[in-house]
């Protein structure tokens, strides 16, 4: 029971003494190099800003909007555009088909809808608007 030690925290040192009362020596470390003698990292507050190009989350952040982009917005607009080019193409005795699956042959074109015969038997006509044509199969023009 000689080496009984108490230790006690005054602030932000830690003191170690023997209850004896003698003082324990600690090696001298320099300021500038630590106890194994390499130099300490430096602190984050020391090192200089990172350019935003070298940061990947915000690379693939950018990324992925500029995909979404493309795959969202570009790529319906192109679809719609060529839909409208295609429906102000159509003449008379062309053949197309509905987004229903309905083919027949154009009659009259109006100004927002199309009258086409789908039975030539009959001579059936339907009205349909120019939005539910899906594709023109032939351009069937006299």
């Amino acid at each position: 029971m000689n080496n009984i030690w108490i230790l006690a925290a005054a602030g932000d040192e830690l003191e170690s003494t023997p209850v004896n009362g003698a003082p324990i020596e600690e090696p001298e470390t320099n300021a500038v190099e630590g106890a194994n003698g390499s130099k300490p990292d430096p602190k984050k507050e020391d090192l200089p800003p990172v350019p935003f190009y070298k940061q990947p989350q915000l690379l693939m952040l950018v990324g992925m909007f500029v995909i979404m982009y493309f795959l969202l917005i570009k790529g319906p607009k192109k679809k719609k555009q060529r839909h409208t080019q295609m429906v102000k193409a159509i003449q008379k005795n062309a053949r197309i088909q509905t987004i229903g699956g309905i083919i027949g042959t154009v009659i009259e074109i109006k100004e927002n809808e199309i009258v086409i015969k789908i039975d030539e038997s009959n001579n059936t006509k339907m009205r349909i608007s120019k939005g539910a044509v899906s594709t023109v199969l032939s351009d069937d023009t006299n």
